[in-house]
């Protein structure tokens, strides 16, 4: 399942928020990416990824969490 919708649009100015929830024999993995764009460009991005399925650090010995920061895109 993926949800995906325009948290707040003003202007140029977007705020988004992409949603994944996979669960594959009963091993769930959840991925949430905020993002906000002007203009169209992306200018902050912050991912995070729990679960047991993909790349990360691990969580308690039982999965993992993955955190990926993106500061400001230089001009």
């Amino acid at each position: 399942m993926i949800l995906e919708f325009l948290l707040f649009r003003l202007s140029d100015l977007e705020f988004i928020f992409v949603g994944q929830f996979i669960s594959i024999s009963g091993l769930e993995s959840l991925f949430c990416r905020f993002q906000l764009s002007v203009l169209g460009r992306l200018i902050y991005r912050f991912q995070l990824h729990v679960g047991y399925i993909g790349f990360g650090f691990r969580f308690l010995g039982v999965g993992y969490i993955g955190i990926e920061y993106i500061g400001k895109v230089s001009e």
